[in-house]
């Protein structure tokens, strides 16, 4: 391998080194986010929709698996459903990516704010109640 080859994998390898955490994070956020919609789809189906008791358990196990409610936007089907009506539970964020954080304050501010994934997870399942 000449020179010149080993210079462009020295960028190539920085990139998967700064990145690799924020990747990390995304995923793991982006599995909460399809647990908790999982959860609250099965809740809402055996209930007949959003009740009371469903907010409840649903807040809390937002609060165990540290959900910001404040960061995120919840939108989901209202009241009571009854079959053969479908209920729906979608939850959203945008992550911002904090790798540019290594390259100073400036670079972190002007990449940051406008390097933004976003955070989506949906269900929809048939209500249960009759």
């Amino acid at each position: 391998m000449q020179s010149p080859e080993k210079l462009l994998w020295i960028p190539l390898l920085a990139f998967f080194l700064f990145f690799t955490p924020d990747i990390i994070t995304y995923g793991q956020w982006q599995w909460k986010a399809n647990q908790l919609t999982d959860f609250a789809v099965e809740r809402m189906a055996s209930s007949g929709g959003w009740t009371d008791t469903v907010e409840q358990e649903v807040t809390s196990k937002m609060e165990k698996m540290g959900f910001d409610k404040d960061k995120w936007i919840i939108y989901r089907t209202e009241g009571v459903v009854k079959a053969p009506g479908n209920v729906q539970f979608q939850i959203s964020s945008k992550y911002h990516l904090k790798a540019f954080g290594i390259f100073g304050e400036k670079m972190n501010k002007a990449m940051g704010d406008s390097t933004v994934l976003t955070l989506l997870a949906n269900q929809q399942k048939s209500s249960q109640i009759y």
